[in-house]
């Protein structure tokens, strides 16, 4: 399946590498059968740079490619320096939570997206599936995000903290209880 978006240029590069790493370690903890089930298309997009860069996971590999040719699972849309910080901050967790936990299935199933607003500016969509609804909408701060996706922030713990602030869509945010 090709949305016809093609990689353009090298700015995201260096911060998508230890995205790459972080995968080939998680993937290589699973049994050797897991890992063979393991097949993720990642976007990321730059809202002001126009960016596009497209990962393509499959078992144990994980490599940039020049264009999509199957169906899109995570779609990261942010600003180019949003996007940095969130890949480098995050520790790619968004990712390699789920495989490391086992939950790569449900992250494959997950229909909907995430529009994380940040506290200190700027924000990121996580896009699963290739649909943008339902949506929804929370307001946190980087750390506490980072948090959340390397679980050591529960959800429910966070709101009830008022870490957290949802704007809308707690249905969808309910359901990502299975890939967090």
């Amino acid at each position: 399946m090709s949305d016809g978006h093609k990689t353009a240029g090298a700015g995201l590069v260096p911060a998508i590498a230890p995205l790459l790493q972080a995968y080939a370690a998680a993937v290589s903890e699973l049994p050797r059968d897991a890992q063979q089930q393991v097949h993720l298309t990642i976007v990321l997009e730059t809202t002001d740079t126009h960016e596009t860069h497209v990962v393509v996971a499959d078992g144990p590999d994980a490599t940039l490619v020049a264009t999509i040719d199957r169906p899109i699972n995570v779609r990261v849309s942010g600003t180019h320096e949003v996007i940095k910080t969130f890949i480098q901050a995050s520790g790619s967790q968004f990712i390699v939570g789920p495989i490391r936990r086992g939950k790569i299935t449900a992250l494959r199933a997950l229909r909907g997206s995430l529009v994380l607003r940040f506290n200190e500016g700027g924000s990121v969509r996580l896009s699963f599936g290739e649909v943008s609804q339902p949506e929804a909408v929370i307001h946190l701060s980087q750390a506490d995000a980072l948090a959340l996706f390397c679980g050591t922030l529960k959800p429910q713990v966070a709101v009830m903290l008022g870490r957290i602030r949802i704007e809308s869509g707690l249905p969808f945010l309910l359901s990502l209880d299975r890939i967090l």
